[in-house]
This record gives structure tokens, C-alpha cells and sequence, in this order.
């Protein structure tokens, strides 16, 4: 339907400019204007394919241009006496659309006057004339916009009349803007031209060379005029642009097309200019680019102050490298062996078995898909693991997590919400994750009253938009970055790693693992309280351990800043290095181990930590929490007519997740052949919904988490969690089990999904 639909509008708008073309034969016609101008329209095609929800669906870029329920309770605006109103001013896809109409202002204003300069004799025309061109020839393209919006690809995006009229309505209030826009651009022109320093500008930039000689052919007074008002056009959207960069409405689909604004009118700039000032001016942003980001400490992570309040930051406070490899200062750090002999009395006690089963938590990488999802399977085995549940005491049995990316933002929650007391519940980890959301939104550092409760992309866009991308620009270092900002949103985890380190201690705390990779060397760098260099025969070359670096802040370092380094995606939050000579950058987890299972395997395997576990207890169950099912490369019919230069870039993609998919079974297996005398099983909760319907962003609505809590009642996690059950009962003779999981549920090869 939607083909048809876009095929009638492009012959509707085909048609229109023909007949335009016809009565002004003198112009340029639509394709001679698209072949000449095709950059911004590629700009405004990427749009449209984004409404259409064609384009970046996996990462919910679509839906952040859709409205959800939550509109109609509260949001930026609230309109006491019009209450039905109030969702209007709330709606995503309202501004949405009036941002894309102002955009097609932005694009129709400059293509006219690019065209007056072209031309003998050159007048600026006039605001009506301005206005005539604007409604005859840009408005035409809101059709695209609006037949996008109403028949979307099937990603969950809601369609229908109510979603077109929010569309027309939004494109109309563009459209007002737009003519504001106008009239504003052709009333400031002469007032600006007074200025004596603005005519001088207009003169060097537009009518002369350089030098300040005249060009070599003849610019009249009006050509000058053409030009002047081209700035001044330009100063009004500048204008426009910055005052919505300062505002609280910069939800992410503004953000998004406010920055493709910017790209446009920096286009039309650029090819405005005469060409000294053009390469001069490219010249000169490239040069501030280069000069604004060689630093190499420019961004920093927080929680790195010395006792007498220096940064380690501090040219004369970084952490040389290779002495701290020789000068370890972690003494406050857990024995691994003393931590797992308390494990063992305390599971014991919890599971009323002689000799427990070792439960280890895998979570794979996936922004808030992830998180949330394994803050609902931890939710559902706690309360499974309480004295009338079918699962009693398995949580008592965790004794180590470790995973990747936004998995470990769900997983954090629930080590640091842990507590020794048995008899009371912990708080759910779901709802204390939306709370820290909900807080950080109106509290936070950029406050924002955007309506979805899961929301903390807004606030990091916000952060990009208004300091970020200008910082570009800046030598000097930075205080607050977009990643400081999403780890203020984790309120629960600003607690610092000492503070866990007594739980892990007494055994009823399972120890965290986060091994964000560094990028200088591709290795991990292994955080956790456990000191691993107290196991004899320990060799870790392939792993970088934090606190035998930073030992000296294990007092001040904080679990949210640890979960942040651990979800470094540089789009989303900056690749931050550590305060060491020489540097070294940190960035997402899942670009070594996308799902934890290797990290598990490695710390299973270390010889007296396998020693141990193979004579105190009765096996090791690993449990696999994965954000995504597993899916094949899909191809189109557009994607093969380019699969020649495609299909490396599909392959090197395939090959990632293959690739920790094959090393995960094969450690396992490895892991077995070290545990000769217990049995190592495995089992998957997989999250199988649509990665459209929710998707890998730091923006999750009610439905989407709705939807999440759903899939724990899917058939294959219902079939998991029986295999749990036996496994975790069958204590006595743990090779008797009926289920195996890891036949039935598999890693790879049986594709449960």
C-alpha cells in the first residue's frame, strides 16, 4: 500500500511542477533542481524513510518519531483548562513534522535564492513573491511526509486517521513557522544592512576575491543585494536553530532533525560562497576539528580524585602503566577462594543442600532491550527462589554475573539491591530502574518533562546538541560529556565498589564482573572486587585488571560509572580514556564479548577456582540471558542489486556474532573437560520479540516494556525454566536429570528460538 501511495504523490508532485514549469518556462525544472541540489533532498529522503520506519527500525530511530500512550497523561506542556489539548503539545509526531516542514523551508528558501544569483538581472524578490514560491513548489513534498507517516512499514508503528491528522496538524504548524520564517528573514535584511561591518562582509564574502580586488566579472549593487540577503536568510535560521537548541523540546526526533538542519544549511552555505572564502572556510573547520580533539584526556570519568582533591587526570597524577603492573595496591579486594567458601554457607543454608550447584548469570549487550529484559528474568527467578517457590534458594546459588553492554545495566541493579536479610524481598529491579528514570527526568541534569517514563535518551541528546558537538571545537578539557549524563540516570548504582565488597565478602552478594575492552590493545579490562592475582598459577594476558591499576580508588569508584564504561557505544556516549600513561580508551564490552560467556568461562577455569568448585559442589549451572533471538542477514531486493559492495560489510557482521556464538560453545565444552567430576549445564532465557518492536536504544515506552515482560511466558522460556527446575532439584545425582539443557535449549546449534 504503501508503493501505491508513494507513487501516486510522486506523480501528483510531478505533475504540479510540470504545469509550474509550463507557466515559468524560464525556471529550472524539479529535476533539474533535484540534480542540482541532490544533497539536501537525500537529506529529506532519509527522513521520510525514517517515518516510513524503513531505515534504523532495530535501533527504535522510527518510533522515536511516533507518539505513544503516555502523551495523553502528562508531558512538556500542561493545559489546565484544555486538557484534550495537552497531548497535541506533548506529540512527538507533531513536532516532528513541523521540524521536517521547516527543514523544506530551509531547503525551497535557499534553492530560490541560489537561482536569483544565477541570473541577469538579479532582484531579491519579494516577501509575497517569496511566499508564492515556498507554497507552489515546497509544500507540495509534505505529501511524502504525511503518506509516510500513514503507511508505515510493519515495525508496531501505530498508523491510521489519528495519526494523519497529528501529521497535518504538524505540518500545518510548520508551515506557520515557515512563513514566519520568511517574513522575519526579509524584515531583518535591510535593518542588518545598515550596519556598516555587516555590508563590509556581504562585499569580501560575496562581491570580491581576495585581496579585496573586485571578481573579474562585473557585480552591480543589486548582485550584492542578492547576496546580502542570503546572509541575512542565513543569520534568521541560525537563529531559529539555536533557540531550539537551547530549549527543553529537544526530544530525540527533534534532535535528529535540527542536526540535519544544521547539515543543510551548512550545505547551501558552502555552496554559496565564492571560492577562496569556501575552501577557506573548509579549511578552517577542519583545522578546528583537528585542533578542538587532539588531546588525548579531553573527557574523563568521574569517581578518579586524589585525597587531597587533585585529579588523577593531572599531568603529574596519571597512573604509569607499567608500574602499577609491578605495585599492585588492591589489598582491600576479595579473596575469590574465601568468597566462595562463604558462597558455599550461605547457599547452603539457602537451597538446604549439602553440596549446592554454582549458578552463574550471562546477559548479553542491547541498551535498555537488554536491560530490562534481564532485570525481568532476575525479577522472576527471585521470586521463584523464596521458601514456597518452585526454584528454592537459586538466587543464594549466584555467585557470579557478567555480560555486556546494557545487559549489565539490569544486572548491576540487581547486585546492588541484594541484601542479607532473607526474610525480606528485594526490591524489584524493573521498577527500580524506571524510578531512577523517572527521577533523573524531572531532577536530573537536564531536566525534561518528554512523557515516556523510560526515557533517558533525551536528556544524552540534549547533552550531544546543546554542549557536545560545540565542545568538538574546544582544546581544552571537558567536565560533563553525554556519558556522565546517562550514568546519572543509575541512581541506584552510585555506590562504590567498596561498599559491595562486604557482601561479596559474607557470601550473600554475587561478585560482578564488567570487562569493557580497551581500545589500544583489544584487551578486556576485567572489573570486579575479586583479586585474581591471589590465585596461584593465574595468568591474565589477554585482561587488564582495574583495581590492580586503581586500587587507590576503590573507595571512590562507583558501580553506574563502571556499568557506563562497560556500555560505551561512542555515538551514544564518548570512548573516554583512563588517567594511565600512556592512554588508554574504553569502549562497549560486546566488542570482545558481546555475550559473557567467555569471561564466565575464563574465571571457571582458572586452575584452584576449578579445583574448588570441582570438590565443593555438585555442578555449575550457566545461565544465559540473551536480548535478541538469533537472526540471519536479511536480503531485498535493492540490497542485492549492491550486494557487490555489500556483502563484505554483511559478512564482517555475520562473522561477529557467529564468531562469540562458536568461542562461547567451545569454552563451554572446555569448561566441562576442566570439571571432569560435576556436570556443567547451560540453558537460555531468550527475548524473542521483534528487535522493531523493541528495540536497542536508551528509550523504552510502557508497551515496549509490557512487551518484554510478556516473553518470560513465551513457550521456550517456559520450557527453559522447567529445565532450571530439574537441574537445580536434582542435587543428589546431577547427571540423572531428565533435561539437559544444554540439548535442549543449546547455545548455538539447536536454535531455540
Amino acid at each position: 500500500m504503501f508503493w501505491i501511495a508513494f507513487l501516486v504523490s510522486s506523480a501528483i508532485v510531478g505533475w504540479w511542477h510540470w504545469r509550474l514549469a509550463k507557466i515559468h518556462p524560464n525556471s529550472p525544472t524539479l529535476l533539474m533542481r533535484l540534480a542540482r541540489h541532490w544533497f539536501p533532498f537525500l537529506l529529506f529522503l532519509v527522513v521520510c524513510l525514517i517515518l516510513y520506519g524503513g531505515l534504523g527500525a532495530v535501533f527504535g530511530i522510527p518510533k522515536l518519531f511516533r507518539d505513544d500512550h503516555e502523551i495523553y497523561q502528562y508531558g512538556l506542556f500542561t493545559l489546565q483548562k484544555l486538557p484534550a489539548l495537552t497531548p497535541l503539545f506533548n506529540s512527538p509526531l507533531v513536532l516532528s513534522l513541523a521540524a521536517a516542514t521547516i527543514m523544506l523551508a530551509i531547503i525551497w528558501t535557499f534553492i530560490r535564492l541560489t537561482e536569483i544569483a544565477g541570473t541577469e538581472p538579479q532582484a531579491v524578490p519579494d516577501e509575497r513573491s517569496h511566499r508564492r514560491f515556498f507554497n507552489t513548489h515546497g509544500m507540495p513534498f509534505v505529501l511524502f511526509l504525511v503518506v509516510a507517516v500513514a503507511f508505515p512499514q510493519d515495525h508496531g508503528l501505530a498508523h491510521g486517521w489519528q495519526e494523519i491528522l497529528l501529521a497535518l496538524l504538524g505540518g500545518g504548524a510548520g508551515y506557520l513557522l515557515a512563513m514566519a520564517l520568511i517574513s522575519s528573514g526579509h524584515r531583518l535584511a535591510p535593518r542588518l544592512n545598515r550596519w556598516r561591518w555587516v555590508r563590509r562582509l556581504v562585499g569580501w564574502v560575496a562581491c570580491h576575491t581576495r585581496y579585496g580586488k573586485p571578481a573579474t566579472r562585473d557585480l552591480t549593487a543589486a548582485d550584492c543585494d542578492v547576496h546580502g540577503a542570503f546572509l541575512m536568510f542565513t543569520l534568521v535560521q541560525l537563529l531559529l536553530l539555536g533557540f531550539v537548541t537551547v530549549s527543553r523540546i529537544i526530544i530525540p526526533s527533534v534532535a535528529i532533525l535540527m542536526l540535519i538542519g544544521w547539515v543543510t544549511l551548512f550545505y547551501f552555505i558552502f555552496m554559496w560562497l565564492r571560492p577562496v572564502p569556501r575552501w577557506a572556510a573548509l579549511m578552517l573547520l577542519i583545522v578546528a576539528i583537528l585542533f578542538g580533539n587532539s588531546r588525548l584526556y579531553k573527557y574523563s570519568f568521574p569517581g578518579f580524585e586524589t585525597a587531597d582533591g587533585e585529579s588523577a587526570y593531572a599531568a603529574d597524577r596519571r597512573i604509569k602503566l607499567e608500574v602499577a603492573a609491578l605495585e599492585s595496591t588492591a589489598d582491600e579486594l576479595v579473596d575469590p577462594l574465601a568468597a566462595l567458601n562463604a558462597w558455599r554457607a550461605n547457599a547452603v543454608r539457602g537451597a538446604h543442600q549439602e553440596r549446592p550447584k554454582l549458578v552463574v548469570i550471562t546477559t548479553e549487550g542491547g541498551a535498555y532491550r537488554s536491560a530490562f529484559w534481564t532485570a525481568v528474568v532476575l525479577d522472576e527467578l527471585e521470586t521463584l527462589s523464596r521458601e514456597d517457590g518452585a526454584l528454592r534458594g537459586l538466587t543464594s546459588g549466584i555467585r557470579l554475573i557478567t555480560g555486556a553492554s546494557g545487559g549489565m545495566v539490569g544486572a548491576a541493579y540487581y547486585v546492588a539491591l541484594r541484601s542479607n536479610d532473607t526474610d525480606v524481598k528485594p526490591p524489584s529491579v524493573v521498577a527500580t530502574l524506571r524510578e531512577d528514570i523517572r527521577l533523573s527526568r524531572s531532577e536530573g541534569i537536564h531536566p525534561t518533562r518528554f512523557p515516556i517514563s523510560g526515557d533517558t535518551l533525551s536528556p544524552v541528546v540534549q547533552q550531544m546538541v546543546q554542549r557536545d558537538i560545540f565542545s568538538t571545537f574546544w582544546p581544552g578539557p571537558v567536565s560533563m560529556d553525554r556519558g556522565r549524563v546517562l550514568e546519572s540516570h543509575w541512581r541506584t548504582l552510585n555506590v562504590s565498589f567498596a561498599a559491595l565488597a562486604a557482601g561479596e565478602r559474607a557470601g550473600w552478594r554475587p561478585s560482578i564482573l564488567l570487562t569493557p575492552m580497551l581500545v589500544e590493545t583489544g584487551q578486556q579490562l576485567a572489573i570486579t572486587n575479586m583479586n585474581m592475582a591471589r590465585l596461584d598459577g593465574a595468568v591474565y594476558d589477554e585482561v587488564e585488571e582495574f583495581f590492580a591499576i586503581f586500587g587507590a580508588w576503590h573507595e571512590t569508584f562507583t558501580l553506574a560509572t563502571a556499568v557506563r564504561m562497560n556500555a560505551s557505544f561512542p555515538y551514544v556516549s564518548p570512548a573516554v580514556s583512563l588517567p594511565t600513561e600512556p592512554a588508554r580508551r574504553v569502549l562497549d564490552a560486546g566488542h570482545f564479548d558481546n555475550y559473557g560467556v567467555y569471561s564466565a568461562t575464563a574465571w571457571l577455569g582458572q586452575q584452584e577456582i576449578a579445583s574448588w568448585v570441582d570438590n565443593n559442589t555438585s555442578g555449575v549451572i550457566v545461565v544465559q540471558i540473551r536480548a535478541f533471538p538469533p537472526r540471519d542477514l536479511k536480503d531485498s531486493w535493492y540490497g542485492r542489486a549492491f550486494q557487490w559492495v555489500t556483502s563484505p560489510l554483511q559478512a564482517n557482521v555475520a562473522a561477529r556474532t557467529s564468531t562469540n556464538l562458536f568461542r562461547n560453545d567451545e569454552a563451554l565444552r572446555r569448561l566441562q573437560q576442566v570439571l571432569p567430576n560435576v556436570p556443567v549445564d547451560t540453558l537460555v532465557f531468550a527475548n524473542n520479540a521483534d528487535p522493531a518492536a523493541v528495540a536497542m536504544s536508551w528509550y523504552i515506552t510502557e508497551g515496549e516494556v509490557a512487551e518484554t515482560r510478556k516473553q518470560f511466558e513465551s513457550a521456550r522460556n517456559r520450557a527453559a525454566l522447567t529445565c532450571l527446575k530439574e537441574l537445580w532439584t536434582n542435587h543428589r545425582n546431577p547427571r540423572a536429570a531428565q533435561c539437559n539443557a544444554r540439548n535442549q535449549v543449546g547455545t548455538r546449534d539447536a536454535r531455540p528460538y
